[in-house]
């Protein structure tokens, strides 16, 4: 049976583990990456025809502007030629001349408008549905970034919970195999036991445990793997 003294390291060991994973669930709380990745790769293969939308849009404000302008010239030119405040014949027949010019390029404007409303019409269905999946995607990245955080509080009191237990559970460990311990911590970056797997292996770094090594450890003496140099401990014989 192993002894008091191995059990205490592991029960050490056990608080460390634990801190550990919490540590880890902490660090892959998922925080939305993929969706927001998914997001740029939407962005970027349909870069060109979000482009062309946005640009069809400025086309189209631009020629209906053309065709507002014109409409208001003409309106204006229009009353001074029968309002009576032009009198002389040339300025009249310039601004006849400036009148007919105007009315052809609204005519030229509200053609151009025509041909693209039907094409931004089509290319507004294709970019709404993009659009529409960037939206459900930022929207999903948003609901697990609140939920990562929420997480992530309860993980950081779980964390000081469980932390709080280990001075008492280091100070019940013999000076002595708190050094061993605490140097395979260092080393492993983990924590500084590992326990003989079924297979005779040390479940720390895979190598196999000689049986001369298996049966000091059953006997109650300190070993350590010839790998990983970790405290070697029996999970089985652990006291009741």
């Amino acid at each position: 049976m192993t002894d008091e003294r191995l059990y205490r390291v592991f029960k050490l060991h056990e608080i460390d583990e634990a801190l550990l994973a919490i540590k880890s669930k902490a660090e892959n709380l998922d925080l939305g990456k993929r969706e927001l990745a998914a997001v740029k790769k939407i962005q970027n293969d349909y870069a060109e025809d979000l482009s062309h939308h946005d640009d069809l849009k400025k086309q189209l404000a631009a020629e209906k502007l053309k065709a507002e302008q014109a409409a208001e010239k003409i309106k204006k030119f229009s009353q001074q030629l029968y309002d009576g405040s032009i009198v002389s014949a040339k300025e009249v027949e310039n601004l006849q001349k400036e009148v007919a010019m105007l009315e052809e390029l609204g005519l030229q404007a509200e053609s151009r408008v025509e041909e693209l409303e039907a094409e931004f019409k089509a290319s507004a269905k294709k970019t709404e549905k993009i659009h529409a999946k960037i939206s459900e995607l930022e929207q999903a990245a948003a609901e697990k970034r609140a939920k990562a955080q929420t997480e992530h509080a309860e993980l950081k009191i779980k964390f000081s919970e469980v932390g709080g237990q280990r001075a008492a559970k280091e100070a019940e460990v013999e000076p002595e195999l708190l050094k061993f311990y605490n140097a395979a911590r260092k080393r492993s970056g983990t924590t500084g036991l590992a326990l003989v797997t079924p297979d005779n292996r040390c479940s720390g770094c895979g190598v196999p445990v000689p049986e001369r090594t298996r049966d000091a450890i059953r006997i109650g003496k300190t070993q350590q793997c010839e790998s990983c140099r970790r405290i070697l401990f029996f999970r089985e014989e652990a006291p009741a």
